[in-house]
């Protein structure tokens, strides 16, 4: 693959967002971690801040390399690292873990939109990075009791086929119903999760607004 010396315009737009996001989750981590009187979250979270710090520079260098305008991206005016605790222990593990979530999806769109070898190779990095620390964080959530498992089914022992046309009509609240199946369920369940923390977020973003117009929107 050659190494081209200009960027593309999706590579451009992969890197402008990502270096927006890439300083908001860096702000996150600081709050957080002043904040946590979890000895081994703090470390859980250190770990991935010092690893993502690195590659904010990066793509401020492959900017700086191209003579374009560096994105204006969060920084530390845009953090309160003396405000005080307002969520409990284990919520910014579980918003850790959402965070991650979303990057692996972003960084296989932005790898599959990026043609030179450094920007491949930068989200590549940036991948197995959040890979490594969602394992991590799911690890401790888990152990925590912070996430609570999918319940448990019986394994199949046989191997049935659709044979009504409304079976793929999917789930219905009236009428005739049937089980959701596992692959269904999965789906809900990931949601109920994710959406969960969302809530808990947004009521904490409620709480502590200042202008009741922006109370009145996070509601």
């Amino acid at each position: 693959m050659v190494n081209r010396s200009k960027m593309t315009s999706t590579e451009i737009g992969a890197l402008w967002i990502t270096y927006q996001k890439k300083t908001m989750i860096l702000r996150v981590l600081e709050h957080f971690i002043e904040v946590s009187e979890d000895k081994k979250a703090k470390k859980l979270m250190q770990g991935l801040w010092s690893e993502l710090e690195p590659n904010v520079h990066r793509i401020e260098q492959i900017f700086n390399d191209e003579g374009a305008v560096i994105p204006q991206g969060f920084t530390n005016a845009d953090v309160n690292l003396k405000a005080p605790k307002i969520f409990g222990e284990g919520f910014d593990i579980l918003l850790c873990m959402v965070l991650k979530e979303i990057s692996m999806g972003l960084y296989t769109l932005h790898i599959a939109t990026s043609y030179r070898n450094d920007i491949i190779d930068l989200y590549r990095e940036m991948t197995n990075v959040t890979q490594k620390y969602y394992q991590k964080f799911l690890n401790y959530a888990v152990d925590e009791g912070y996430y609570p498992l999918p319940n448990l089914i019986n394994v199949p022992t046989t191997v049935d086929f659709v044979s009504d046309i409304n079976y793929t009509k999917g789930y219905r609240l009236f009428g005739d119903k049937r089980d959701i199946n596992t692959i269904e369920f999965s789906y809900l369940n990931q949601s109920i999760q994710t959406n969960t923390v969302g809530m808990m977020l947004m009521t904490g973003f409620a709480q502590t607004a200042v202008h009741t117009e922006v109370k009145d929107y996070f509601i």
